[in-house]
């Protein structure tokens, strides 16, 4: 639970920091490729004195799934920015927040973690998560007019969710079959690697010039974005790989912290069907872990 509640509040930092990159014209682009050196930094840190590991990390059995991560943070973000030009912000958040199904879906039809132990009530939480999810995303937002030459413009929201699904449930299969306790960090530098290669790859095919204001801004994106894959690892593990559970909490979580975050910060006013989807989150997340809490207090 404590690892979960971590990753919750990085989140939430993380949410904050992209709300202020607006404000202070820093360019996404160059500060995501930045972000990814950084992430690439805080894990040799983490390394330190640790020999071999890099050895070991070459020959591994996951360095092709930790590649292939990598991949899917470039090609994930820049298909959402592109989502959220031809879409709306609205409905690329909502696809981007729903695709937590399929990492779901996987742990409970593919690795089939504690299948046994769940009850309709655990079932009945996840479907209010995603419930609740929808509803707390729903904003009033004027929606851009779509044109036939532009093809299909709901391939893109698609596309979010599915990659958005498909990261989710690598990062939960990786962490479930070949990631340990000793090789977490050495993972998570080869696809923190990958992602810094791509993005850079891109910006010089572009020929885009970094600015110095993006990279502060990029570090400590970079900061923020390691610890939040490295506390979902540990969550993970926390909650032996269950992404049925975890996975619905964690979003659920993040829903509930960025929006109180947003009114106490940004001043944002939040409809009655944020607030209605932020009351059913609340009971998402007990009807998920209500044994856990029965189990905490008993023991107390």
């Amino acid at each position: 639970m404590v690892y979960l509640i971590i990753c919750i509040i990085v989140n939430v930092l993380l949410f904050l920091v992209f709300r202020s990159f607006t404000r202070l014209r820093v360019d996404n682009m160059q500060a995501i490729v930045v972000n990814y050196y950084t992430c690439v930094a805080a894990g040799l840190i983490t390394l330190a004195g640790e020999e071999g590991a890099f050895a070991d990390g070459v020959t591994s059995s996951w360095i092709l799934p930790a590649l292939f991560i990598g991949v899917l943070l470039i090609f994930g973000f820049n298909v959402a920015a592109v989502s959220i030009q031809r879409a709306g912000i609205t409905v690329t958040s909502i696809a981007s927040k729903m695709s937590m199904v399929l990492p779901v879906l996987f742990s409970l039809l593919v690795l089939k973690i504690d299948v046994d132990s769940y009850t309709w009530l655990n079932y009945a939480g996840m479907a209010l998560a995603v419930v609740s999810v929808y509803l707390s995303s729903m904003k009033k937002e004027k929606l851009p007019v779509f044109h036939k030459k532009r093809g299909y413009p709901w391939l893109l929201p698609f596309a979010v969710f599915m990659l958005g699904g498909i990261l989710d449930t690598a990062i939960n299969y990786s962490n479930f079959t070949f990631v340990h306790h000793e090789n977490k960090s050495i993972f998570l530098v080869f696809i923190f690697f990958c992602a810094a290669v791509l993005g850079t790859a891109w910006m010089v095919i572009r020929k885009v010039r970094v600015r110095a204001k993006n990279i502060p801004a990029g570090i400590i994106l970079g900061i923020l974005n390691y610890s939040s894959l490295y506390f979902v690892l540990k969550g993970l593990s926390a909650y032996h790989n269950n992404g049925a559970v975890f996975y619905p909490m964690l979003n659920v979580g993040i829903i509930l912290g960025a929006s109180l975050a947003s009114v106490l910060i940004f001043h944002e006013k939040l409809s009655k069907i944020n607030i209605t989807g932020m009351g059913l989150a609340i009971l998402s997340l007990f009807l998920l872990s209500y044994q856990q809490i029965i189990e905490y207090f008993i023991a107390g």
